[in-house]
């Protein structure tokens, strides 16, 4: 299908600007854009191909915006827990679904931003955590591309352990998580009231590690690995706590948690 019409649209010198193009989605995707002869943005096989673009265009065009970077985050305010899914300048507007223990769907608060009635839209997506659930799914879907993001929060069993012994926080990663030329994070913290203190980091881009207390280790080596497991050492009072283990990438975030008393 080959659609061809004409607009008018109005920007603000040195500001951003949407080009709208509406057409009926399916199957192998082709869009290209032009201004008059000159090729400016090429879409197709499911990606960006920008061989042929115009050097003046070059990092100053996107379509469907950021949509590969929403974020999952776990708030705990006093006694009470929160899972947010949130999405930054995303068009068209996305369809957010949360399921609770990979069954049951479950009714959300959102918040919607935008510029322009048109979008691009900024979508905050709030539930709250019952005590008598295990975990959480946040799916993210772009109606038109039909890229589904996914956000899960798991909450593994209570640990019990005595003043000076060690423990295993664990955190593995599901079968199909990332491909393997895929970048991903993992990031260990401890989580408070408003706040939360990072504790270790992985990133597999780089094979760069942190540690930032010496009373904790990697279980195994993350470089190619698939258990982010930390061993927490000679353990204290102070200790007590939440602490949660996030594994991202541009298409799903796990984030695991594992109370210690």
């Amino acid at each position: 299908h080959v659609s061809v019409n004409e607009q008018i649209v109005t920007g603000r010198l040195r500001e951003d600007v949407i080009l709208p193009c509406s057409f009926e989605s399916g199957p192998n995707v082709i869009i290209h854009w032009k201004n008059r002869d000159t090729n400016i943005y090429s879409y197709y096989q499911d990606r960006d191909q920008l061989e042929t673009q115009d050097p003046r265009y070059v990092n100053r065009l996107s379509l469907f915006p950021d949509f590969v970077t929403p974020v999952m985050e776990y708030e705990k305010k006093t006694t009470n827990s929160f899972l947010i899914c949130t999405v930054f300048s995303v068009f068209p507007y996305p369809n957010i679904k949360w399921k609770v223990d990979n069954n049951t769907t479950i009714s959300d608060k959102k918040e919607r931003k935008e510029d322009d009635p048109f979008g691009p839209f900024h979508v905050n997506s709030r539930v709250n955590i019952t005590g008598s659930n295990s975990s959480y799914q946040c799916a993210i879907e772009n109606p038109l591309l039909k890229q589904t993001w996914t956000g899960r929060w798991t909450m593994k069993d209570v640990l019990h352990k005595m003043e000076s012994e060690n423990v295993l926080l664990s955190c593995k990663p599901e079968n199909n998580f990332s491909p393997p030329n895929q970048d991903f994070t993992v990031t260990w913290s401890r989580v408070e009231n408003g706040s939360s203190l990072l504790l270790a980091c992985f990133k597999n881009s780089s094979q760069e590690t942190l540690i930032s207390q010496p009373q904790i280790s990697w279980k195994e080596e993350p470089i190619n690995s698939r258990d982010f497991s930390l061993t927490l050492k000679d353990l204290r009072l102070s200790d007590s706590g939440e602490y949660l283990c996030n594994i991202t990438s541009n298409e799903s975030t796990s984030l695991t948690m594992q109370t210690l008393h």
